[in-house]
């Protein structure tokens, strides 16, 4: 009786060890997970600010222009950024 007991005992550390390393290692992927995610939205705000100052400096270049002649505003719409926005 005393060594089924014994049997029984290491059976549940087993499987206490088992589970322990199971969690480890979900534990450790939602890590990376998580550290992947940050670095994907600091890209995601890097490009999301370039496109905004590029926008801004659009914007201010036509304002600035305006009094020029048209060939200067239609250089500045036509540039390849101005077009995804058009």
């Amino acid at each position: 009786m005393e060594m089924y007991i014994f049997a029984l005992n290491l059976t549940c550390m087993e499987q206490i060890n088992t589970i322990d390393k199971i969690s480890a290692v979900y534990r450790n992927t939602a890590e990376e997970a998580r550290q992947e995610l940050n670095k994907v939205q600091q890209k995601i705000y890097r490009i999301g600010s370039l496109r905004l100052l590029l926008f801004v400096a659009g914007v201010v270049g036509i304002i600035y222009f305006w009094s020029e002649s048209w060939g200067i505003l239609a250089c500045i719409a036509s540039s390849p950024y101005c077009r995804s926005y058009f």
